[in-house]
């Protein structure tokens, strides 16, 4: 999985249930966040907060999973965690990049 201005390329937009291993890299130009939340929501509705910039992480429509908060440029990582069914929503946070479209669904069956 890529992560750049303003793009995440996702791979796989469906996986099995049970331990999912996210290979992340971010291609740049600036540092990102890689947050996977659990919501009925699309990748492109998820709330945002008061600052109207960034996900608004304390809503009940959705739930974070995991989250890697800062992955710097060129740098590579694997977040591993437990799925079950449903379906997933991992964006970056950071100030505008969920507005810019760094965003991307994946259902877990």
């Amino acid at each position: 999985m890529a992560v750049k201005d303003f793009h995440i390329g996702p791979g796989k937009t469906h996986v099995l249930a049970g331990q999912v291993a996210f290979r992340v890299h971010n291609g740049g130009p600036s540092t990102h966040e890689f947050v996977v939340a659990r919501t009925d929501l699309g990748d492109a509705d998820l709330p945002l907060g008061p600052d109207g910039l960034s996900v608004d992480e304390d809503s009940p429509q959705i739930h974070v999973v995991t989250e890697d908060s800062e992955l710097d440029i060129g740098e590579s990582r694997v977040l591993v965690v437990s799925l079950p069914p449903g379906h997933y929503v991992f964006y970056c946070n950071l100030e505008g990049h969920y507005l810019g479209g760094m965003h991307a669904s994946l259902v877990v069956s």
